[in-house]
């Protein structure tokens, strides 16, 4: 049920996203989601797409290093401690959270997250026993306009 995000590895200057974005938006691509991580040389973008193989054809023949790899996307109650409950179940699996963001939706009285974890699958399995909603790639797209 995992989720495909797009990676983008930009030189830590002014107007890496904007160019990153430019290619995107060119080539059509709908962006749902953004989380930016820098260090002094670098900055990783990840992305939620319309189109994550699309994206990387695209950001490649821009000259841009870019991936994609598979998340755990969930939605949570749109309602105080609901991630902190997200939280504590993970803790009470020994899962490690690598990195979260979240993802804009339509959907009334939820928020959508995504979780880098160290497998998937298990995480999946341990949220879903627990009552989390898990996220499929289907429906991610389907919150993107037609």
């Amino acid at each position: 049920m995992a989720v495909k995000q797009l990676s983008v590895l930009a030189e830590n200057k002014k107007g890496s996203l904007k160019e990153i974005l430019t290619v995107i938006a060119e080539a059509g691509i709908d962006l749902r989601s953004i989380s930016v991580a820098d260090s002094e040389r670098y900055g990783i973008f990840r992305m939620i797409v319309s189109d994550p193989d699309g994206a990387v054809k695209a950001l490649s023949a821009a000259g841009f290093t870019s991936r994609t790899n598979e998340v755990v996307a969930v939605a949570i109650p749109d309602e105080p401690g609901s991630l902190l409950h997200l939280l504590n179940v993970l803790e009470k699996a020994d899962i490690n959270l690598e990195y979260m963001y979240s993802i804009i939706n339509s959907e009334a009285g939820s928020a959508y997250m995504v979780l880098r974890v160290d497998d998937n699958q298990w995480t999946e399995s341990i949220l879903e026993k627990e009552g989390v909603d898990i996220l499929t790639e289907e429906r991610v797209k389907a919150s993107f306009k037609e």
